[in-house]
């Protein structure tokens, strides 16, 4: 950029100051309103700001072969394990969740072979399972996301 040093430091100066009004109201505006005011609402909590509506369900995961061990898990709380086991590669457990929750699967084997899993979401009086299927190696560690609106 060819010209006078002072008339482009100006202009550099004038574009900073036209980015610095923006961002300081931004930042301004977030330090002293309440942090959560402008917060999307948690998926596990109703608009109204009264306890989440959890959905009794059915948890399966089946494993093909069998995982020397395997989980899903909800904000920490275990909800299935190879404790579960109904038959080889299946378990199965009762739980509540939200929807919008997000389960954490994971599973592990000895070997490095691919390995299938399939884990449905079965919530009672409802048609349609929410179901993932997933390939793995040795480990496998995953989500699978409840979904807002499901059918009735």
């Amino acid at each position: 950029m060819k010209g006078n040093p002072i008339l482009r430091l100006c202009l550099v100066l004038l574009l900073l100051a036209g980015v610095l009004v923006p961002v300081y109201r931004l930042a301004l505006t977030d330090s002293n309103a309440d942090p959560t005011a402008n917060a999307a609402p948690s998926p596990s909590t109703s608009e109204s700001g009264s306890a989440p509506s959890l959905l009794p369900a059915r948890l399966l995961l089946h494993a093909a072969p069998s995982a020397l061990s395997c989980a899903i898990t909800l904000r920490g709380k275990t909800l299935l394990t190879e404790k579960n086991l109904l038959s080889p590669g299946e378990y199965a457990a009762d739980a509540q969740v939200a929807p919008g929750d997000d389960l954490l699967i994971t599973a592990e084997w000895s070997d490095d072979l691919p390995h299938a899993v399939r884990v449905e979401f079965l919530p009672q009086g409802m048609c349609t399972p929410v179901s993932r299927s997933y390939w793995a190696k040795r480990s496998l560690e995953d989500v699978l996301t409840i979904p807002v609106t499901t059918e009735r």
